[in-house]
């Protein structure tokens, strides 16, 4: 109930605000899933702001009318007229910046996120994941996605070994080639289980991710299931329509609870967490913004 008054509340301010106050809804609604999250009897903290999304919402919105002028002065500096094909260069920025939005977005919520007082600190270098990005995204065009799963490992590879928390890092021995049967069994049952089989794919991916990542040498375990996501996603729907979205929070509630609620470690690491956590890691919202826009989801995972 609590979250669907928030809901309510972000809706009727957003409209109130014209949009403004989205930013603002958007952070409440991480700190309520953030602060009923827990892990080993301590809950975890969101640390953003409405304020900071709204300031990178901002710096990206001039990005792009920097580079619209860009584009102006261009067509009009070579006489184009009509369909100008100048005007592709329109959607370039969306195209290049995706690394981009993707690195700012896991720094920033990494540096936003905290446990025991500590916060997560994400040290990836950008031109790195570029290189990573762009080789899995291209080599996943030429062979018509067969690729995918290497793409799909490569990125939680470099995300996750590049995370640390309380000076200890995480690490993941994933491996493309393990998920290739299960990708080529999606592929094949896609179009027959009218596009049904994803839920299975989804949960295959989550928990091979997380049972091949260690922190401190201490392995996670997950054992979600495609069914269970499967109804998660048919209850949205048709509770959503026949209750005009007032079942939709209640259904996610459960299903984050049942997506962290088979998602452990069955040895707690050894180790002393007694590293200072840095305030925020320098990390703005620009990252976060540009994600947001190309829909990278809630953060709820990578």
């Amino acid at each position: 109930m609590d979250l669907l008054l928030l809901y309510v509340q972000n809706f009727i301010l957003t409209l109130l605000t014209l949009g403004i106050y989205s930013f603002w809804g958007t952070t409440e609604v991480r700190k309520f899933y953030w602060r009923h999250m827990s892990f080993a009897g301590q809950r975890f903290e969101y640390h953003g702001t409405g304020k900071e999304l709204f300031v990178g919402f901002l710096k990206y919105l001039g990005l792009l009318l920097v580079w619209a002028l860009l584009v102006g002065f261009l067509i009009a500096m070579t006489g184009e007229k009509g369909d100008s094909p100048y005007m592709l260069l329109i959607y370039l920025p969306w195209v290049i910046l995706l690394p981009f939005g993707i690195h700012g977005a896991f720094r920033y919520r990494a540096s936003r996120t905290s446990w025991q007082g500590r916060r997560f600190i994400y040290r990836g270098d950008l031109m790195e994941l570029v290189k990573v990005f762009w080789i899995g995204a291209l080599l996943t065009i030429v062979t018509l996605t067969f690729y995918l799963p290497f793409f799909i490992i490569s990125l939680r590879k470099f995300f996750f070994e590049n995370l640390t928390y309380g000076g200890h890092k995480f690490t993941f021995a994933g491996e493309g080639k393990d998920l290739v049967p299960d990708y080529l069994k999606t592929v094949l049952l896609f179009l027959p289980t009218l596009t049904l089989v994803r839920f299975w794919w989804e949960a295959k991916q989550n928990n091979y991710s997380w049972d091949r990542t260690t922190f401190a040498g201490a392995p996670f375990r997950s054992t979600i299931e495609g069914k269970q996501l499967l109804i998660y996603g048919l209850l949205k729907v048709v509770g959503g329509l026949m209750t005009l979205g007032i079942l939709v929070p209640f259904i996610e509630c459960e299903q984050v609870k049942y997506v962290f609620g088979n998602l452990w470690m069955p040895q707690l690491p050894a180790v002393n967490l007694s590293a200072p956590s840095p305030d925020a890691d320098g990390a703005d919202a620009l990252g976060e913004v540009l994600s947001a826009d190309v829909d990278m989801g809630d953060g709820f995972g990578l």
